[in-house]
Formats: structure tokens, sequence, C-alpha cells
């Protein structure tokens, strides 16, 4: 069985209602580059939110419940 990529793994984390910053990223997954990640999976039809934390200079991103995350999930995780 192929081993899957981080990408994925963080896509699956987030679709499965958590968030994520960049350093959680870094320390879950040993992936440095969140944004690129999000940016990616933004452009192939995920909705992703994000806020800049609080009196912080970096962003939280999480996936809404939204339709269309259904359907990119169906489509890239092979679900029925």
């Amino acid at each position: 069985m192929k081993a899957k990529s981080k990408s994925r793994k963080i896509l699956e984390y987030l679709y499965s209602g958590h968030s994520l910053t960049q350093l959680q990223c870094l320390n879950r997954y040993g992936h440095f580059r969140l944004a690129s990640v999000i940016n990616r999976a933004i452009k192939r039809g995920w909705k992703i939110d994000s806020e800049i934390a609080k009196g912080k200079r970096y962003s939280k991103y999480w996936m809404p419940f939204h339709s269309a995350n259904w359907e990119m999930a169906r489509k890239e995780f092979k679900i029925i």
C-alpha cells in the first residue's frame, strides 16, 4: 500500500474538523510550507478558511462544513 503524502494527511486532518497553524503543521507532519499546501488545495476546489491569530503574526486554517468539501473528499479520498 502506498504511503499517504504529507499534503494529503494535512487535508484529511483539516477535513476531520481540526484547525492548523504553521507551527502545529511542522510539529505534527514535519511539513514546513503549510500555506503552499493550502493554496494548492484552494486552487483544486477545497473550501478552506483562515484567520490571523489574535495578537499574533501567523494564520490558522480550517475547513468549514461545505458541500464542495464533501465532493472534494469523495473524489480525492475515495469516500463513497
